[in-house]
Order: structure tokens, then sequence, then C-alpha cells
């Protein structure tokens, strides 16, 4: 029988073998390499995609910041005009108040008394005056109840000018003003002074 060397067979095709092991190899390698790239780049786009948005936030979140800012400018004129528009207001409403207190004044006043001093603290008024008698000074005092546009009348000082044989008595009161209301609660107008509803 003859013998047959089969050794260059086997180890060229175990060098086939091991050349494909390494084509696989390489392909699988690049084919992986590759696929990172892609990969990569994919993501890469994602990023900066997310990028030029959250960019595009910070922008716009700045514009709305520089709203909000001028909104609360806005907002803090406008409450300073309404305060001022408030106290004007009240000062057109009370404007009247005055010339209608020395009008009732005058009303309320009996003969015989006569005021030096006229002193307004908000709705507090204090006269200060002078009276042939006490019964003046009590005179005052019913009239002022009885008006409608003053009300309580307090008398917190009244002496003899000339010791106990004078007859002029030095007085202080204290009342305080009011505007009459009808039944409905509205504040009644007074068409010669100007004063109207509130």
């Amino acid at each position: 029988m003859p013998n047959i060397n089969l050794l260059p067979w086997r180890e060229t095709l175990r060098e086939q073998k091991t050349r494909e092991f390494y084509v696989v190899l390489g392909g699988s390698g690049t084919i992986c390499v590759l696929f990172l790239i892609v990969i990569h780049m994919i993501l890469g786009g994602h990023i900066r995609a997310q990028k030029a948005i959250n960019g595009q936030f910070r922008q716009e979140i700045a514009l709305l910041d520089a709203k909000t800012r001028e909104i609360e400018v806005i907002q803090q004129a406008k409450a300073n005009l309404i305060a001022r528009m408030e106290i004007i207001q009240q000062l057109q409403a009370t404007r009247p108040m005055v010339v209608r207190l020395f009008d009732e004044i005058v009303r309320v006043l009996p003969n015989g008394v006569f005021v030096t001093n006229v002193r307004k603290e908000g709705l507090k008024v204090t006269l200060t005056g002078k009276a042939e008698s006490n019964t003046r000074v009590s005179e005052l005092m019913r009239n002022i109840e009885a008006s409608a546009w003053v009300e309580n009348p307090i008398l917190t000082q009244i002496k003899n000018e000339g010791g106990d044989t004078g007859r002029v008595r030095d007085f202080e009161l204290e009342m305080r003003q009011t505007m009459p209301k009808d039944e409905t609660g509205s504040f009644i107008m007074d068409g010669q002074n100007g004063i109207g509803s509130q």
C-alpha cells in the first residue's frame, strides 16, 4: 500500500481556515467599528439637535424673563396710578365736605355764641369760642345733635372769662362730621354744595 502524505493538505486547509477566521474576525471588527461610528454619529446628531433646542429654550426663557420684568414694572406703575387715583377721588369726594362743614357750623350756632377757632382732624372737629351763657352752649349742643351733617357734641372745656362775675364763657367743644344717608344707605345728594352720593 502506497504512503500518502496528508500533512501538506491539512496544513493548507488549516492555513485557509485561519485566513478565513481572520477575514471573518476583521470583517466583524470592521462591522462593529462601522456600527459604533454610525451610533456615535446618530447620538451626536441627537445631542446637537437637543443642544439647539435647549439654546432656543434659553432664548425664549430670556425673552419671557424680560417680558415678566416689563410686566412687573407696568403692574407697579399701574398700582401707583390706582393709588393716586384713589387719593384724588377721596380728595374730590371730601372737598365739598369742608364747605358743607362751615355752612353747617353757621347753621347750628345760636345767637350769643361766637366761634374763634375751628380745628379739623379727620372727621373730628374742635370748636373754640365764646358764649354769653352756659344756656347758649347747651343750645349749640342741641343744634349739633339735631343736625344731619355733624354729631356727637362733647364739651371739653367751659370757663368764665372774667372769673365768677364775668358773663362771657370760653368753651371748647368737639364734634364729628358726618354725611346723611337715605333709607337705602346711600349718601344724600346736596345740590347746593356739590356733594353727591358716594
